[in-house]
Protein backbone atom coordinates (compact mmCIF):
# COMPACT_ATOMS: atom_id res chain seq x y z
CA UNK A 1 0.00 0.00 0.00
CA UNK A 2 1.44 3.39 -1.02
CA UNK A 3 1.51 6.44 1.24
CA UNK A 4 -0.86 9.32 0.47
CA UNK A 5 0.70 12.19 -1.45
CA UNK A 6 2.37 14.76 0.73
CA UNK A 7 0.41 18.00 0.60
CA UNK A 8 2.35 20.95 -0.71
CA UNK A 9 3.11 23.67 1.83
CA UNK A 10 0.37 26.25 2.12
CA UNK A 11 1.21 29.51 0.36
CA UNK A 12 -0.53 31.85 2.80
CA UNK A 13 0.09 35.14 0.94
CA UNK A 14 -1.28 33.65 -2.29
CA UNK A 15 -4.28 32.19 -0.47
CA UNK A 16 -5.06 35.51 1.26
CA UNK A 17 -4.70 37.37 -2.04
CA UNK A 18 -7.07 34.93 -3.78
CA UNK A 19 -9.62 35.23 -0.95
CA UNK A 20 -9.47 39.05 -1.06
CA UNK A 21 -10.05 39.00 -4.81
CA UNK A 22 -13.00 36.64 -4.37
CA UNK A 23 -14.53 38.84 -1.65
CA UNK A 24 -14.08 41.94 -3.84
CA UNK A 25 -15.89 40.22 -6.73
CA UNK A 26 -18.72 39.21 -4.39
CA UNK A 27 -18.97 42.75 -2.96
CA UNK A 28 -19.09 44.29 -6.46
CA UNK A 29 -21.83 41.87 -7.51
CA UNK A 30 -23.83 42.53 -4.34
CA UNK A 31 -23.47 46.30 -4.63
CA UNK A 32 -24.52 46.24 -8.28
CA UNK A 33 -27.58 44.18 -7.38
CA UNK A 34 -28.45 46.55 -4.52
CA UNK A 35 -28.27 49.57 -6.84
CA UNK A 36 -30.38 47.77 -9.45
CA UNK A 37 -32.97 46.86 -6.79
CA UNK A 38 -33.30 50.55 -5.91
CA UNK A 39 -33.63 51.44 -9.57
CA UNK A 40 -30.26 53.21 -9.58
CA UNK A 41 -27.12 52.80 -11.58
CA UNK A 42 -23.56 54.01 -11.17
CA UNK A 43 -21.80 56.92 -12.87
CA UNK A 44 -19.07 55.47 -15.07
CA UNK A 45 -15.69 57.16 -14.68
CA UNK A 46 -13.13 55.05 -16.53
CA UNK A 47 -12.65 51.32 -16.85
CA UNK A 48 -9.53 51.40 -14.66
CA UNK A 49 -11.24 53.37 -11.86
CA UNK A 50 -14.61 51.62 -12.18
CA UNK A 51 -12.94 48.20 -11.80
CA UNK A 52 -11.69 49.24 -8.36
CA UNK A 53 -15.03 50.53 -7.10
CA UNK A 54 -17.55 48.11 -5.54
CA UNK A 55 -20.42 49.53 -7.63
CA UNK A 56 -18.55 49.67 -10.93
CA UNK A 57 -18.65 53.48 -10.73
CA UNK A 58 -20.00 56.12 -8.33
CA UNK A 59 -23.60 55.59 -7.18
CA UNK A 60 -26.06 58.33 -8.11
CA UNK A 61 -27.98 60.22 -5.42
CA UNK A 62 -25.17 59.69 -2.93
CA UNK A 63 -22.70 61.80 -1.02
CA UNK A 64 -19.12 61.70 -2.33
CA UNK A 65 -16.02 63.45 -1.04
CA UNK A 66 -13.24 64.45 -3.40
CA UNK A 67 -9.87 65.46 -1.96
CA UNK A 68 -6.82 66.55 -3.94
CA UNK A 69 -3.56 68.37 -3.42
CA UNK A 70 -4.52 70.86 -6.14
CA UNK A 71 -8.05 72.31 -5.89
CA UNK A 72 -8.25 73.05 -9.63
CA UNK A 73 -7.74 69.42 -10.57
CA UNK A 74 -10.27 68.28 -7.97
CA UNK A 75 -12.82 70.84 -9.17
CA UNK A 76 -12.45 69.77 -12.80
CA UNK A 77 -12.72 66.09 -11.90
CA UNK A 78 -15.78 66.74 -9.72
CA UNK A 79 -17.44 68.80 -12.47
CA UNK A 80 -16.90 66.05 -15.05
CA UNK A 81 -18.30 63.36 -12.75
CA UNK A 82 -21.26 65.49 -11.66
CA UNK A 83 -22.09 66.45 -15.24
CA UNK A 84 -22.34 62.73 -16.07
CA UNK A 85 -24.66 62.18 -13.11
CA UNK A 86 -27.30 64.64 -14.25
CA UNK A 87 -29.72 66.29 -11.87
CA UNK A 88 -29.11 68.94 -9.23
CA UNK A 89 -25.66 69.13 -7.64
CA UNK A 90 -24.97 70.30 -4.09
CA UNK A 91 -21.38 71.64 -3.86
CA UNK A 92 -20.18 72.21 -0.27
CA UNK A 93 -16.81 73.76 0.50
CA UNK A 94 -15.23 76.18 3.00
CA UNK A 95 -14.81 78.71 0.21
CA UNK A 96 -16.48 77.34 -2.91
CA UNK A 97 -14.16 78.53 -5.61
CA UNK A 98 -16.38 76.89 -8.19
CA UNK A 99 -17.11 79.32 -10.99
CA UNK A 100 -20.39 78.23 -12.63
CA UNK A 101 -19.50 79.45 -16.16
CA UNK A 102 -16.19 77.60 -15.91
CA UNK A 103 -17.89 74.42 -14.68
CA UNK A 104 -20.23 74.64 -17.67
CA UNK A 105 -17.16 73.98 -19.86
CA UNK A 106 -17.01 70.57 -18.18
CA UNK A 107 -20.70 69.96 -18.93
CA UNK A 108 -22.06 70.93 -15.50
CA UNK A 109 -24.98 73.31 -15.97
CA UNK A 110 -25.00 76.35 -13.62
CA UNK A 111 -28.79 76.01 -13.43
CA UNK A 112 -28.33 72.66 -11.68
CA UNK A 113 -25.66 73.84 -9.22
CA UNK A 114 -26.25 74.79 -5.58
CA UNK A 115 -23.12 76.24 -3.92
CA UNK A 116 -22.89 76.15 -0.11
CA UNK A 117 -20.19 78.00 1.80
CA UNK A 118 -19.42 76.09 4.99
CA UNK A 119 -16.38 77.63 6.71
CA UNK A 120 -16.49 75.16 9.61
CA UNK A 121 -16.58 71.39 9.39
CA UNK A 122 -19.74 71.37 11.52
CA UNK A 123 -21.44 73.64 8.99
CA UNK A 124 -20.51 71.28 6.15
CA UNK A 125 -21.88 68.28 8.05
CA UNK A 126 -25.09 70.16 8.81
CA UNK A 127 -25.48 71.13 5.13
CA UNK A 128 -24.94 67.52 4.05
CA UNK A 129 -27.60 66.27 6.46
CA UNK A 130 -30.10 68.87 5.35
Amino acid sequence: MSAPPTPSPLDRPALISALRARIARMERAGASEALAARGQDAIALSSAIDAGLPWGGLPRAALHEILAAEPGAAGGFAALVLARAGGTVLWIAPDPDAWPPGLARFGLSPAQLVLVRAPRQQDALWAMEE
